[in-house]
């Protein structure tokens, strides 16, 4: 597989293969009221989006055609979270198969629409941090095409397959930015790497099939730091202080490392 260009000689945008936005409470009886307005919202915008009701798997996880959403709790904490649908095509002719991991580009926006909902139903709500994460991605053919193409997204490194391995370089950036009086510092924390996975596929008709995929990957974690309790911003600062860390996210997957 080759590096989509663009006009421009730069990298196109990677893929993202998970969104995750992250809560945090100050008390923990918050929690249920936030998750059940998060539930409720996704559940109508989904029959809105694709047509049809979303599969309830259970009380937490959600399956559609467009993405898995998973909502998790913790003490003082809930993770709402969109995996893509992967994919499996096959020849049984030819005894081959091949997988793919899909992307969050359909389901992107439902989720967006999720969170402003979520935070829209939390607003008289104590919450002390904000995170989003995103895991991006590119398929490639092996390892060392993994490398040049993290190359082409690291601006301080650049990896040499012919002469080095088990490359895992992680990095923060992080950034200030004021909200009406309050000056909140983001973390902007990425984690790059190449990665093999093996895949055993079965299908009816088929010998068993092992499909190996390397992917050159980052792992994002934009977040607020402990120092700065978000409660202290107002509920239209909360809402921009969510579309800056998925702006600052985007702009990786845009542009790569950058300071």
């Amino acid at each position: 597989m080759t590096t989509i260009l663009e006009e421009d000689g730069k990298s196109a945008p990677w893929k993202a293969f998970s969104w995750r936005f992250t809560a945090f409470f100050k008390e923990q009886t918050d929690i249920p009221e936030g998750e059940r307005a998060f539930l409720d919202f996704f559940e109508r915008a989904h029959e809105e989006t694709v047509g049809k009701p979303a599969e309830m798997i259970n009380f937490f996880r959600l399956l559609s055609p467009a993405g898995v959403f998973e909502v998790a709790l913790s003490p003082l904490k809930i993770d709402f979270k969109i995996n893509a649908v992967a994919k499996v095509r096959t020849n049984p002719e030819k005894n081959e198969a091949d997988f793919d991991r899909g992307t969050c580009e359909e389901s992107y926006e439902s989720f967006r629409r999720g969170v402003d909902r979520f935070m829209d139903s939390v607003a008289n709500l104590n919450l002390t941090r904000l995170a989003v994460g995103v895991e991006l991605g590119e398929h490639v053919s092996s390892r060392e095409e993994g490398y040049t193409v993290l190359g082409q997204r690291l601006m301080s490194l650049k990896p040499d397959a012919s002469v080095s391995s088990d490359l895992s370089y992680q990095i923060n950036y992080p950034r200030t930015k004021t909200f009406g009086e309050t000056t909140v510092l983001i973390n902007r924390l990425s984690s790059w790497s190449v990665v093999k996975a093996i895949v055993d596929l079965q299908q009816e008709g088929m010998d068993q099939i092992t499909v190996e995929m390397y992917h050159s990957l980052a792992l994002l974690d934009l977040n607020t730091t402990p120092t700065i309790d978000v409660s202290v911003l107002t509920q239209n600062h909360r809402m921009e202080l969510v579309n800056t860390l998925f702006e600052y996210a985007l702009e990786i997957a845009e542009r790569g490392e950058s300071l």
